[in-house]
């Protein structure tokens, strides 16, 4: 059924853009313009000049309500749905508006009618019936798609994740690099180090050779003793307190200050009866003298 309609396309309707397969047909139609200009070819979309070219949402939303008139003039069943599905170039809806607009164009030309002809033939009822549903169509497909400032914030959007996704790809792979340098050289370091202690022990042991060898012709072994490590004493830092031991240690302190303080105020008194006692005997044996002074007097 494509063949059928791409050669209709090209040889019978004669588009100014040719098709050359299927798989093109829902890029080129999404836009809606080459709709119009099919129904233009057959007289019927009088205001093709006002179609669009552009594939923003903005020459999308005017080309598919224009041609959604057109489309009920010739009794195709057509919805925001419908426009939806050809507009984001859903598989399968741009072969099936077509087979229906070869049917339902092929049957006018038959019939030899024009556009007004096929609009004068309409009820009254059905004319206003049909306005209702197209403003109805205008309203609904408005809301359902979107503003094209949206999609191109969108577009931006997904263009800086990209680019964002592209330089931590770029950054990961850096620090693996790096990681993988540092690595190399430390196994590098290490087999450095590895072959520098097996050079040393191999020097090690062909000088204990030699030296073995000369005791051998002197006739003696020479005995090494090995050197004692020295032992360094280390005195252990005393444990800090703990919150309780430094709170009794303040306890107590405040308990022996609180003994002297008691122990002062009892040596104080003390020293107070002392001297009142010593102040009253005295005043007694001087009363006592004057009165055995004047009875000898008397």
């Amino acid at each position: 059924m494509a063949h059928i309609l791409i050669d209709w396309l090209n040889n019978d309707v004669q588009l100014s853009k040719k098709i050359e397969s299927s798989n093109s047909l829902a890029s080129e139609f999404a836009t809606g313009h080459l709709f119009g200009e099919i129904l233009s070819k057959y007289g019927l979309q009088e205001d093709f000049p006002q179609f669009s070219t552009s594939k923003n949402s903005v020459s999308q939303l005017n080309n598919f309500t224009r041609i959604e008139r057109t489309l009920h003039l010739l009794e195709i069943p057509f919805n925001t749905n419908n426009a939806r599905q050809i507009m984001t170039m859903e598989k399968g809806a741009v072969q099936q508006l077509l087979y229906q607009l070869y049917t339902a164009l092929n049957r006018k030309k038959k019939r030899n009618l024009t556009g007004v002809a096929m609009e004068t033939m309409k009820a009254p009822a059905t004319k206003v019936l049909a306005q209702a549903e197209s403003q109805q169509y205008q309203n609904l497909i408005k809301k359902k798609t979107t503003r094209q400032c949206d999609l191109s914030l969108q577009q931006l959007i997904a263009k800086h994740e990209q680019f964002k996704a592209r330089q931590d790809e770029i950054i990961n792979k850096q620090k693996d690099e790096d990681e993988e340098d540092k690595r190399q050289d430390l196994e590098s370091k290490r087999q450095y180090l590895l072959n520098r202690s097996k050079e040393k022990r191999a020097k090690d042991a062909e000088m204990m050779a030699k030296i073995k060898s000369q005791q051998q012709d002197l006739g003696y072994e020479l005995e090494i003793e090995p050197m004692s490590a020295s032992v360094v004493m280390i005195t252990k830092t005393p444990p800090l307190l703990s919150k309780q031991a430094l709170e009794k240690k303040r306890r107590l302190k405040k308990e022996g200050e609180m003994q002297d303080t008691m122990n002062d105020i009892r040596r104080f008194e003390k020293r107070v009866l002392q001297h009142t006692e010593f102040d009253d005997d005295e005043g007694f044996d001087e009363n006592t003298q004057g009165y055995e002074r004047k009875n000898y007097i008397n």
